[in-house]
């Protein structure tokens, strides 16, 4: 029986702040085995890409998934005690944007184990090792016995997310690029998701909100977990794109209907027409944009292209550029430029995108 869930637009909740990412978090896998990948960090990400001087274009919505390193503190918030008071048992010891990684000498990796820990009669306080600003620090925590007989220590955590978004390229030696920015970790910070694992899955499209001024659009599809279902492992997530490789069957059926790319140099890259490939219609089409800029000196890689939509069907279809289609390559000469990366809040035929040099570096 195949496991999936559907990823709604509208439960995006804090936690897309990085573009035209479609995505949802604590959505768990039902005990589906994970990669055994390690920790992914960014400066590990894509050490080869940059001998590439050629890529297959690809433009496929793929169904993302990704468990964080320990589990991620997203707020730290009072409760009402059994004793009719509120209680802030983390409040300045833990903040938002902390991973913890250990209670109690036990090892951290869901929402489940913490609770456990926290719920152990053996103990009267609970002893958290976590993560802050790369540091490891520990702190002493005395839950809090509510209502219903339950401890808790006043914080919000998550230890996943989900998602939809497109895969831009991917390589003879099967290594992909998708999204063309990073996954963020929802907190006010903003800082990049600390991912212990991930995956691609294979997604169903099921519905299309169209973008309009001030209301970006959304999809919603249905992404399939299981073996069957696998189409690549995640080794990075950094601020120019999430890489990893494709499965051995996976590569050998895109290359059939993808076209191999020279990459642009920034200097080739004009401000004139060009084109992005997306599979969003439910088969491979390529729309006609126009570069409105190349801003050279702008500090974010993933906004270095200004992008206007121009194809009237991709406008009729989706409104322009909305929330899943992060990743889109943009094709121009003849060669991959870059990919789509943002969408203009007030107008969604317009957006910004990430060079190809940049997302390959």
């Amino acid at each position: 029986m195949r496991k999936f869930f559907s990823i709604l637009m509208n439960m995006m909740f804090a936690f897309i702040m990085i573009g035209a990412f479609a995505l949802s978090a604590g959505m768990k896998k039902n005990n589906e085995p994970m990669s055994d990948m390690g920790k992914i960090k960014a400066d590990e990400v894509m050490s080869n890409e940059s001998t590439q001087t050629g890529v297959y274009a690809c433009g496929r919505l793929t169904g993302i998934y990704e468990q964080t390193n320990g589990v991620l503190v997203m707020d730290v918030v009072s409760i009402e005690g059994k004793d009719g008071k509120k209680h802030s048992p983390a409040k300045g010891k833990i903040k938002s944007g902390d991973y913890i990684l250990s209670a109690n000498g036990k090892v951290i990796e869901s929402k489940e184990d913490l609770a456990d820990v926290v719920n152990d009669k053996e103990s009267d306080f609970v002893e958290i090792r976590y993560i802050r600003d790369g540091k490891e620090n520990v702190v002493s925590l005395d839950p809090v016995k509510g209502d219903d007989d339950k401890s808790y220590l006043g914080i919000w955590i998550k230890d996943d997310l989900a998602g939809i978004g497109t895969i831009t390229y991917y390589t003879n030696d099967k290594k992909f690029g998708a999204l063309g920015h990073g996954i963020g970790d929802g907190t006010k910070a903003g800082q990049l998701l600390d991912v212990n694992s991930g995956d691609l899955y294979k997604m169903e499209l099921s519905k299309i909100k169209k973008g309009k001024p001030k209301d970006p659009g959304e999809l919603a599809g249905v992404v399939y977990f299981g073996n069957k279902s696998h189409l690549g492992t995640l080794d990075g997530n950094s601020d120019n794109g999430i890489f990893g490789t494709l499965d051995d069957e996976e590569w050998d059926e895109y290359t059939k209907g993808d076209d191999f790319y020279e990459i642009a140099k920034e200097s080739e890259v004009m401000t004139k027409k060009a084109q992005i490939i997306s599979y969003i219609s439910g088969q491979k089409e390529k729309y006609d944009i126009k570069i409105l800029a190349v801003d050279h000196d702008v500090e974010d890689n993933n906004k270095k292209l200004v992008i206007e939509v121009t194809d009237e069907k991709l406008i009729d279809l989706t409104g322009g550029i909305i929330q899943g289609m992060s990743g889109s390559p943009i094709i121009q000469d003849g060669k991959i430029i870059g990919a789509v990366t943002h969408v203009f809040v007030n107008d969604p035929t317009e957006g910004y995108g990430i060079l190809i040099e940049d997302m390959m570096k």
